[in-house]
């Protein structure tokens, strides 16, 4: 068992909200239309709209991201 003190929890909450937020711009930033490169191999980002099932995916070639976003 594995016990964590406060300072470890808190300081693990902050990182996981960081991360959340940084993501959430990073979406927004993508659909507003903005040019954003994949932040693994720097290529451009794509977005694929889907209507038929309601989806929308960013992605980039190397697929190394690949999102899909349910509406």
């Amino acid at each position: 068992m594995i016990l964590l003190d406060i300072t470890s929890l808190k300081t693990l909450q902050k990182r996981s909200s960081q991360s959340f937020h940084q993501q959430k711009k990073f979406i927004a930033d993508v659909l507003a239309g903005k040019q954003c490169n994949c932040p693994h191999c720097g290529k451009a980002l794509l977005v694929e709209f889907d209507e038929a099932q309601g989806m929308t995916k960013i992605l980039c070639k190397k697929l190394c991201t690949n999102l899909v976003l349910e509406r």
